[in-house]
Formats: structure tokens, C-alpha cells, sequence
């Protein structure tokens, strides 16, 4: 059995918005290994003489060296993996399948699907997503039921804790937010940055994929990006 923890973000999640593709996004992390890979994170940084957050909206031209080291040294790191899922919101039919809730209801699902594929028993998860407010602690408590019941798991050990946290105590959810930053960017055909472009070309090239506007195969584990299909 091995133990993980999941630092989850979304982009561009905002139902009216102008932008067309919302993402949610996770990055796995062996737990064995978490304190390990922050300290590394955390003294590239500090290198860099960098005090912000690795964060999409923090790239720069001043600092995108430190960016890519990070990126590469995801890439080189076996305890670590990333899975997001696109979603195209000019197909949200709310007033349909979503009555109650709305996109808030809508929003939890899609965050479910995401975790699902990649949860397997009898490994266990501790699930952890970027704070949003404090409306969010019984929908997070709902969410982590829901997702022990699929596996029969009433008492909650294969998702033994799933809360909320500040994105800056955690340099690997800083991390999601970076790559699902990029993958938005490709899917919502922006080309605003050439900084965030090279960005964008540099995952691509450690993760052999010619686009992040793909989604990838299904055997695909380190780096995987799924669009979701509504109907």
C-alpha cells in the first residue's frame, strides 16, 4: 500500500468568465517523499532568490529559469504525478442536470471525476484543495464521502482526510496551479505572454507531447490531461 498526498487547484473555473475551458487539477505525491520534494522546491527558490509563489500568474521573464527547473525536477521526480481535466463551459446545461446547486454543485463532480480515476485501493489519500472561502468545509466533507462510498469504504481510510488549505504553506499545490495554469493557457488558444509560451513549450517537451490541448493516452500516468465530455 502506498500513501499519497493530493494538492488539487482549478483555473479558470468561474461559470461567466471569458474564458471557454475551466480546468481542475491535481498533483500526486508519495507521502514518504512530500517533505523531501518541499525542501528541494523551497532551496530552489531561495536560490533564485525568490520569495513568491510558483504560481501561473507569477511567471516572468526575470525568473522563468527558476520556473523550468522546477518543472524539470517534477519530471525527473518518480513520486510525483499530475492529471487534470478540461471541461468546455459553453456545454454546461445547469438548469438541467445541476437544479439545486448550480455550477457550485456542478464545480464538487467535476472535482470528484478528476480524483476518481486515480484513486486505487488500497492505497490511501489524503486530499488537500486550494481554500476558496469557508462555505466550502461541508461540500469538501460531502465530497470526501462520496468518494469513500464508490469503494465501499464507510469508514474513510481510503480518503482518511480531505480539507481545504492556503496555497502558500504548500510549494507542490503551488505547482498544480502552475500546470494547470499552462494547460489552460494551450486550450484557451491565449498567446499573450511569450514567457508563458516558452513555458508552456518547456512541459511540453519534457512530457513528449507536441500540444497540452490533447488529451492524453490512457496509459499515460505522469503528466495526463482529460477533457471531460458532457452530455
Amino acid at each position: 500500500m502506498i500513501k499519497y498526498d493530493v494538492f488539487c487547484d482549478e483555473s479558470r473555473h468561474l461559470e461567466h468568465d471569458i474564458f471557454q475551458y475551466m480546468l481542475i487539477g491535481g498533483i500526486w505525491c508519495e507521502q514518504e517523499y512530500r517533505r523531501e520534494i518541499n525542501t528541494v522546491i523551497l532551496e530552489m527558490k531561495n536560490k533564485a532568490e525568490f520569495a513568491g509563489e510558483i504560481k501561473w500568474n507569477k511567471v516572468t521573464p526575470k525568473k522563468i529559469d527558476l520556473f523550468k527547473n522546477i518543472i524539470s525536477f517534477f519530471f525527473q521526480t518518480r513520486a510525483l504525478s499530475f492529471r487534470c481535466i478540461v471541461i468546455d463551459k459553453k456545454t454546461l446545461k445547469h438548469d438541467i442536470f445541476n437544479k439545486k446547486g448550480g455550477h457550485d454543485e456542478f464545480y464538487y463532480k467535476m472535482y470528484y471525476y478528476m480524483l476518481n480515476k486515480k484513486i486505487c485501493p488500497p492505497n490511501s489519500y489524503r486530499i488537500f484543495l486550494d481554500y476558496k472561502g469557508k462555505n466550502d468545509a461541508e461540500k469538501i466533507i460531502n465530497l470526501q464521502n462520496i468518494i469513500g462510498h464508490t469503494y465501499y469504504d464507510f469508514s474513510n481510510e481510503i480518503v482518511p482526510l480531505m480539507q481545504s488549505v492556503h496555497s502558500f504553506q504548500h510549494p507542490i499545490l503551488q505547482l498544480t496551479d502552475l500546470f494547470i495554469g499552462a494547460v489552460g493557457y494551450e486550450w484557451n488558444d491565449l498567446i499573450t505572454s511569450k514567457t508563458k509560451l516558452e513555458i508552456c513549450a518547456h512541459i511540453k517537451d519534457l512530457s513528449s507531447n507536441q500540444s497540452l490541448k490533447i488529451t492524453t493516452p490512457y496509459r499515460e500516468n505522469k503528466f495526463e490531461i482529460f477533457r471531460i465530455f458532457l452530455r
